[in-house]
């Protein structure tokens, strides 16, 4: 009722002429959503959408298996590295949020602070950015964030999920002359797609 039935709602609403506070049931079809998506602004926000979704999804899947991979080696120490992944995932989005807007500071000059600070003192200049304030891709850049605390949990998805593979395909494979990268892209990597479609979902 609470979900489907205020989803119905205002479906029956976004074909009416309903505009502000009085409500009027009108039928109009389509041409609320004509209008809508003729909106230069929201075709920006469609794209921005866009952009964001596919860095985000496509970092945190990326960063989440190559850190699941390294753990899965046996190094020493793996509980710490494994904690010390995970623990962005225990902060709140707000302080995320806080303290990478400080990180991302575009401001230039005597006002510099953050990474583009780090990058000036280590003589790195070319890799100062505007961050955020890019027209194109500012965007991608506020995805980072989201990467970095959201890979921590899907390294726990993807490592879950290596550890749940037999060590005996890993030898076969080895056996018959596999290379490593062979043994992952071609045994291990089919084996971990629900787990991809599960962490892509998330």
């Amino acid at each position: 009722i609470f979900v489907y039935g205020f989803i119905g709602w205002t479906m029956r609403v976004s074909f009416s002429a309903w505009k502000g506070l009085l409500p009027d049931y009108t039928f109009v079809g389509l041409k609320n959503y004509i209008g809508l998506f003729s909106d230069q602004r929201f075709q920006i926000d469609i794209r921005n959408t866009l952009i964001f979704t596919v860095v985000f999804v496509a970092g945190s899947l990326i960063i989440g298996l190559l850190l699941a991979i390294l753990l899965d080696q046996g190094l020493r120490g793996e509980g710490v590295f494994r904690s010390i992944f995970l623990f962005p995932m225990a902060i709140s989005y707000i302080v995320t949020g806080v303290v990478w807007r400080w990180l991302m500071n575009p401001a230039m000059g005597s006002r510099m602070s953050g990474i583009n600070l780090l990058f000036d003192k280590m003589g790195l200049d070319f890799l100062i950015n505007s961050w955020h304030g890019t027209p194109q891709w500012g965007i991608a850049f506020i995805a980072i964030p989201a990467i970095w605390q959201m890979s921590g949990y899907t390294m726990a998805l993807y490592l879950a999920g290596l550890r749940g593979v037999p060590d005996e395909l890993r030898e076969a494979a080895r056996v018959d002359g596999a290379t490593e990268l062979q043994i992952y892209r071609d045994i291990i990597m089919p084996i971990l797609r629900p787990v991809t479609l599960r962490a892509m979902i998330i």
